[in-house]
């Protein structure tokens, strides 16, 4: 049996409307009266009939967020922050993944279109080059933010990380400890990868540093290509004193083969990241890195969507925001 609010009332010989109140924690209503109406709602098994309060509101009071893969930690953390922040805001996430496929993301968001969401926080995939569908969400009038990952497109509402300052600046550290003979092991150049690897390109340069081609390869996010990506440099025969990574998973499969070879870390070679600790704090030995706050990104960029849901901004005005990330020192280079 589906028990509703005026089964409640009955119960309390009071009128639905108390109830109502009572239940959406209304000021009209006395904490006393409030916690009798919680209190009967839970014994009687009462579940809320949101699709009604929202139909009535005009607003669903539901978020729908879009990731290019539930399976990679930096995605995950950034979610965790986003459910904080929504949680004190009393929304509601609806998880989407795209596989890091255009096509499939499309499809996601037309279907949280479908479910009325109030907004949308989208990382899109690596493929991502039409926006007809990021328009399309803007003539409804829904507003729209984009995380994590470099925009490619303007007029629309972003926040993340600078790719390239972050490449730079763990590049700076490396030439500062006195290494000059530095690998890089990219993720896709096509996004933030591309800015990680011009990053050290350019600081390299800066300093009058070689960096043999044989050096540099481009791959993906994933363990293997690290693992691969290595092998590469250590059969071309000269090997580096550092292995810039593009992220943690890179570097993962970069301290695999290290060991398969018989290398230690750092006394042989060294390695570096960009990533967030959720990585990171998994490698033995520690591995030193630019940290990006994925927390702190899932938690603003909630806030960000929120304010302009509710219109907190009367200017309206485009936001590109760029967090700060911080360089951990652990135990990947060798002093």
């Amino acid at each position: 049996m589906n028990v509703k609010q005026s089964d409640i009332a009955a119960k309390l010989g009071i009128s639905r409307v108390t109830v109502t109140k009572a239940l959406q924690d209304s000021p009209d209503i006395s904490e006393e009266m409030k916690q009798k109406v919680k209190k009967i709602a839970e014994e009687m098994d009462y579940i809320p009939n949101l699709t009604a309060r929202h139909l009535t509101a005009k607003k669903t009071r539901i978020i729908g967020v879009v990731l290019p893969d539930i399976t990679n930690l930096y995605f995950s953390a950034i979610v965790r922050g986003m459910m904080e922040a929504a949680e004190k805001e009393s929304y509601h996430i609806i998880l989407t993944a795209s596989r890091e496929d255009s096509k499939i993301e499309s499809e996601n968001i037309f279907n949280l279109l479908s479910l009325n969401v109030d907004g949308l926080l989208v990382c899109q995939s690596l493929d991502t080059v039409d926006v007809e569908i990021f328009e399309k969400v803007k003539k409804r009038n829904k507003p729209i933010v984009f995380f994590g990952r470099p925009v490619g497109f303007t007029g629309f509402d972003s926040i993340g990380f600078d790719d390239y300052l972050a490449a730079k600046k763990l590049t700076e550290y490396l030439i500062k400890k006195g290494k000059t003979k530095i690998a890089h092991i990219s993720g896709d150049i096509k996004s933030d990868g591309g800015f990680r690897l011009n990053g050290f390109l350019d600081t390299m340069n800066e300093h009058k540093l070689l960096v043999k081609k044989e050096w540099i390869i481009n791959g993906e996010y994933f363990p293997e290509y690290g693992y691969n990506g290595f092998n590469q440099i250590y059969e071309a025969g000269d090997l580096p004193e550092i292995i810039f990574c593009g992220n943690g998973m890179i570097a993962r499969g970069v301290y695999e083969a290290i060991r398969e070879k018989g290398l230690e870390i750092p006394n042989d070679i060294g390695v570096v990241a960009v990533d967030h600790k959720s990585y990171a704090e998994m490698l033995y030995p520690k591995l030193t890195y630019i940290d990006y706050p994925t927390d702190r990104l899932g938690r603003e960029s909630m806030n960000l969507l929120i304010s302009k849901i509710e219109k907190k901004n009367k200017k309206n005005i485009v936001e590109s925001i760029v967090l700060d990330s911080v360089l951990v020192e652990k135990d990947s280079v060798a002093i």
